[in-house]
């Protein structure tokens, strides 16, 4: 048996990122004001003109501003048959997660229902990335049940905690529903406005080292107390804020982490409202970035926040003849992972299951080879060395698949993306057998090196990429 200890681990480390460095956002085509939705939105105003291309230049004038902090977008354009005009705040529809899986999530506006792209699992796979599990749950909720994604919800996967402000958006069985699939604990609660404050991200964001709350929405004083211990118990710097404050969008803040820095993404306007200690408050652990979308806030009454779908998909790295590249990320992948790694680079010299792992395998990129019926043919990690450096460890290929080029898809694909992550050079230890196959691959042999089981000789062997 492979250690499942080990794996499970490892499959809770994966699961457990919060934040991403990956986007999904909609380009608005006809943004303008939502009579329907402003029933229960209060933060909505209705400017009695078209905005809609003043809309559109807020939206392209933040995703420049996002890609200039190397945070990676996705532009899903609208369904041919969308009616409505927040298309923009796409969150409200659909949700990726850590361990790869995709939501799409039932609204209460029926004009929004409009901006659902019916094959969206299709169209994110064709952007390169990949999906192990979807679930459509308007198909699973009971007729009326609503719950509009990360709107409704503000999800720490960290502390398995998901908090949700009740509304007529956001139903409390749909909450704890979905907290049942994803192992949440649900922290729902009730707000003391009329109508309720609409969405659960206007008043509260998570980051690392802080959160963002409008305790006075929150109500009544039993309500705030047991939404605060849960909030406390996560070791987060508590930032309060009033419900002007609220109101400006200072709540709906999103915090990314691209190469180690946390970027928290808030408004103009969100900015504005808040005093110097508050602002140095979030400061201490991330940089603000700041985005200009005043008619979006106001006509649509959602902020940063609300436009900004994380993508927490596996990449993609390479698609060869039914084959294709990706990182394991669910329990399943890991087994099949390190099962393969163990067959191939262990059991062969009679080492027993286990020493297939080797150190600091969380802190290590993976990946894999997958066929058309998703079994792993080949695996390889990838961990630095320093700035420039990477080294390539556990490199094996299924013996079924030798010599039909899954060696070669892999070694490439785990070349360019150390490329595109900055770095100038691969080092790695590879077995003499293997040897002709990494010079045909362009590396350099450096010297003989150890001899492992007292029967395998390896060389030190590196290459520029």
């Amino acid at each position: 048996m492979v250690n499942h200890q080990k794996i499970t681990a490892l499959a809770d480390h994966l699961s457990a990122r919060t934040y991403t460095d990956s986007v999904f956002v909609r380009r608005p085509s006809h943004f303008g004001f939502n009579a329907e939705t402003a029933i229960s939105n209060v933060f909505q105003k209705d400017p009695g003109q078209d905005v809609s291309a003043i809309a559109l230049k807020e939206f392209e004038g933040m995703i420049t501003k996002l890609s200039s902090k190397q945070i990676h977008i996705d532009v899903l354009e609208e369904p041919a048959a969308c009616r409505s005009p927040d298309s923009v705040f796409l969150n409200n529809w659909f949700n990726t997660t850590p361990d790869a899986s995709l939501y799409i999530f039932p609204m209460l506006s029926d004009i929004r229902k409009t901006e659902v792209t019916e094959d969206l699992s299709q169209t994110i796979e064709s952007l390169g990335f990949r999906i192990s599990k979807f679930t459509d749950l308007r198909k699973l909720f009971t007729i009326g049940q609503i719950l509009e994604g990360t709107g409704s919800m503000v999800i720490d996967n960290l502390n398995q905690l998901c908090f949700a402000a009740l509304s007529n958006r956001t139903h409390k069985s749909a909450v704890e529903y979905y907290c049942q699939l994803n192992n949440l604990e649900p922290v729902t609660f009730e707000t003391n406005s009329t109508p309720p404050v609409y969405h659960t991200n206007v008043l509260m964001n998570l980051a690392p080292g802080f959160a963002i709350i409008c305790t006075d929405t929150i109500g009544p004083i039993t309500e705030s107390k047991r939404v605060l211990a849960k909030l406390e118990e996560t070791g987060r710097n508590l930032i309060h804020i009033t419900p002007d404050q609220m109101f400006c969008f200072a709540g709906n803040m999103i915090t990314m982490v691209v190469n180690g820095t946390p970027l928290t993404i808030a408004s103009e306007s969100a900015l504005k409202s808040l005093l110097t200690s508050q602002k140095r408050n979030i400061e201490r652990f991330s940089e603000i970035v700041s985005v200009s979308i005043p008619t979006i806030e106001a006509v649509g009454g959602g902020g940063a926040r609300c436009m900004i779908a994380e993508n927490f998909l596996p990449k993609v790295y390479a698609v060869s003849n039914g084959f294709k590249v990706t990182s394991p990320i669910t329990e399943s992948d890991l087994q099949q992972y390190f099962r393969l790694r163990w067959e191939i680079l262990r059991e062969p010299w009679d080492q027993p299951e286990g020493t297939e792992f080797g150190e600091d395998e969380d802190k290590a990129l993976h990946y894999m080879v997958l066929d058309e019926e998703e079994r792993v043919m080949a695996v390889g990690r990838m961990h630095p060395i320093n700035d420039e450096t990477v080294q390539f460890r556990y490199m094996g290929v299924s013996e079924k698949m030798r010599g039909k080029g899954v060696g070669k898809l892999i070694l490439s694909a785990m070349e360019k993306h150390a490329a595109k992550l900055g770095y100038k050079d691969v080092f790695l230890h590879a077995r003499e057998t293997a040897v002709p196959f990494y010079q045909k691959s362009g590396y350099s042999m450096l010297e003989k090196t150890y001899l492992l089981f007292e029967s395998i000789q390896h060389y030190s062997m590196n290459k520029s990429i």
